[in-house]
């Protein structure tokens, strides 16, 4: 019976698969493919998004076996085979380290000199393989809509469009911005709300992209000044820009039109392995910063539409509610006078 691979020998097919993926994403034509999985799987690595695309691309939600049934009320079908991801995980070890003298924050001597050691149990970081499972998977209780169906017409598209506004680091109008001898133009669409807004997100990745670039080259000037700075290739920085809009676009149920993502993948074919993981990394993090700044600024602006509407309201309804006091309060005049005038005329009779 053969001996069963260590956690080591896993991790290293692990990652050779995963390099084997990227190779296959950039030269095979699935580009749009892997995008979709990363749309649909943007909180997760790269290299966890990699994997579950080569072992189950239609995947919408993954969970381990024991977090389907108690967190879903949903259990894994007899028979299905988990898909491999790579899981974060801890153990306690026992490390010697000097002993510091908690005032003087200094290691500890003894009466020779020599710094006084101590035992302390310490959590290690590490990863292994795990098995998660997905929802086609399973079966039990319905979830929620895992993926919101694509519409023409975006709901609430002014508070959405006002959001993008408060999210973007430039502003999205039709004036042309200019930044560090750079142009970004944003002309808006005619096309429908659709096309404007899919333009708005592409514009705020590629300013993103811009911004951050030129911090991380002020910082290795600033920090590495003998190291030699490597810029982004324009073939790499289309890849990002066109695969953080059509990413962000599928998270708010955005169509998107025909894309031309392969072509503009199979131009990068020739580059090294690392650019191509690396592309991949700033798209993913790029799109995660994206969409949390996005929907917290949608939920303010919603909010703040909602305190307008009930400002709105109170402002109709105030006069009318005036109106109305006055009304009861002359109504009780009214038969507060009918019922003293027989007694006043009585009165006048005697």
């Amino acid at each position: 019976m053969a001996d069963k691979p260590t956690n080591r020998e896993q991790l290293k097919e692990l990652n050779e698969k995963i390099e084997a993926g990227i190779w296959n994403v950039f030269n095979s034509g699935k580009f749009a493919e892997y995008l979709q999985v990363m749309s649909r799987f943007h909180t997760y690595s790269v290299k966890n998004q990699m994997l579950i695309h080569s072992q189950c691309p239609n995947a919408v939600k993954v969970a381990g076996y024991d977090k389907w049934m108690k967190q879903f009320g949903r259990h894994v079908k007899k028979g299905e085979h988990g898909i491999t991801i790579i899981a974060p995980t801890t153990y306690k070890k026992i490390v010697e380290r000097p002993k510091i003298d908690p005032a003087t924050k200094a290691p500890v001597r003894d009466a020779a000199g020599k710094v006084v050691m101590e035992e302390k149990e310490i959590e290690v970081l590490t990863f292994q393989p795990a098995k998660v499972f997905d929802y086609s998977q399973t079966e039990g209780k319905p979830l929620p809509q895992l993926v919101s169906s694509a519409s023409r017409r975006i709901q609430h598209y002014e508070a959405f469009m006002e959001a993008l506004q408060r999210a973007s680091p430039v502003p999205l109008n039709g004036e042309l911005m200019r930044e560090n001898g750079s142009e970004n133009t944003f002309a808006r669409q005619e096309t429908g709300q659709t096309q404007t807004a899919e333009a708005c997100i592409r514009t705020m990745a590629r300013a993103i992209l811009q911004r951050n670039e030129k911090k991380n080259l002020e910082i290795a000037a600033r920090d590495w000044p003998e190291v030699p700075i490597k810029q982004i290739s324009e073939q790499i920085r289309n890849i990002e820009v066109e695969g953080i809009s059509y990413i962000v676009c599928q998270h708010f149920g955005i169509e998107t039109g025909e894309n031309s993502f392969d072509c503009v993948a199979a131009d990068c074919k020739h580059l090294d392995i690392l650019d191509l993981e690396s592309c991949l990394e700033t798209i993913n993090k790029t799109v995660g910063s994206m969409i949390f700044n996005i929907e917290k600024e949608f939920a303010e602006t919603q909010k703040q539409e909602q305190r307008q509407a009930n400002t709105a309201v109170k402002e109709a309804v105030e006069p009318e509610k005036k109106k109305s006091v006055l009304e009861q309060l002359k109504q009780k005049i009214k038969q507060e006078r009918k019922r003293t005038a027989p007694r006043k005329s009585a009165e006048r009779g005697l």
